[in-house]
């Protein structure tokens, strides 16, 4: 399931924004995939925070001791120090999405990068035990040949300044099967 919101962010602020991030610092990678980017708020305050790999905690190839660990680690955390990138615009961003979502609660706000990479390297998972888990997404570069799928829906978010609120806890994968990055603003979202 994918909301899209009505009202639109200011999507040039948001590019000039992304441009900055890029060479403040380099993006963290994930290993085991074409993920990663970089943290606006995070637990520590370090840009590279908040990369930690939740999706194990439901996959059926951790163990159980790794998925306890690693759901009392995202439980007893507060993802909402802000790092080095965390800035004016960032501020502006933030309350204009309290408007947009007063009763949504954001955590863990994150530019995610999604290097090319072939279809079969876009694994399915979720992100959750299965209840209805949400993150907040506002692409900031994509193409069309960026996609977030279900098991039976492909969706496209376009780069217009929409705000989406996506469901990851249902089975999920995202792909970019094009030659360029695609940039997402994302953050967990919790109902109030």
């Amino acid at each position: 399931m994918i909301i899209k919101f009505e009202q639109k962010i200011n999507i040039e602020k948001l590019k000039t924004y992304l441009e900055m991030v890029k060479t403040t610092c380099p993006p963290f990678m994930k290993k085991n995939g074409p993920w990663g980017g970089w943290s606006i708020t995070s637990s520590n305050g370090e840009v590279y925070d908040g990369w930690q790999a939740g999706e194990k905690a439901y996959s059926k190839y951790s163990s159980e001791e790794e998925k306890k660990a690693i759901v009392d680690f995202f439980a007893s955390v507060d993802f909402t120090k802000p790092t080095a990138i965390h800035n004016a615009y960032i501020v502006e961003l933030l309350q204009s999405l309290k408007i947009l979502a007063p009763n949504l609660r954001l955590s863990r706000l994150r530019i995610a990068l999604l290097k090319p990479h072939p279809e079969a390297e876009a694994y399915w998972h979720q992100d959750s035990d299965g209840r209805d888990t949400f993150r907040l997404h506002i692409p900031i570069e994509t193409n069309d040949e960026c996609f977030f799928d279900y098991k039976d829906e492909r969706h496209h978010m376009p780069a217009d300044g929409s705000v989406y609120l996506v469901n990851v806890g249902k089975i999920h994968r995202a792909l970019n099967l094009s030659n360029k990055d695609r940039y997402h603003l994302i953050a967990d979202a919790y109902k109030d």
